[in-house]
């Protein structure tokens, strides 16, 4: 009986300690499955983020979906990051082809 008991107590205290472990790991924000981070900004392209953000602008943006459009994202991105230095991420719609929601998100 008392080596049930410890066994329970061994139980119960490691997974607290694995609980508080997890607490202190930093949010993962592309867990929308963002593949694509271009310096730093996660794109999201026809999704949303999982975690609560603030747009911080739409704009219309010149990205020419057909082929490879990495080149086009980068340019984008560089010139989002001047005009908004705290920029997390950039949304793109498919549904709104060349409007970006440039957003920051919530702490």
């Amino acid at each position: 009986m008392k080596l049930l008991l410890l066994l329970f107590v061994l139980l119960i205290s490691g997974s607290v300690s694995y609980g508080q472990e997890i607490l202190k790991q930093k949010k993962d924000y592309t867990i929308c499955y963002s593949n694509i981070k271009i310096m730093g900004v996660n794109i999201f392209v026809d999704s949303k983020p999982y975690y609560n953000y603030n747009v911080l602008a739409k704009e219309k943006v010149k990205v020419d979906w057909s082929g490879n459009p990495y080149t086009d994202l980068e340019k984008v991105v560089k010139k989002a990051k001047k005009k908004y230095p705290t920029l997390n991420g950039i949304i793109f719609l498919l549904s709104t082809k060349h409007i970006a929601e440039f957003i920051i998100f919530n702490e």
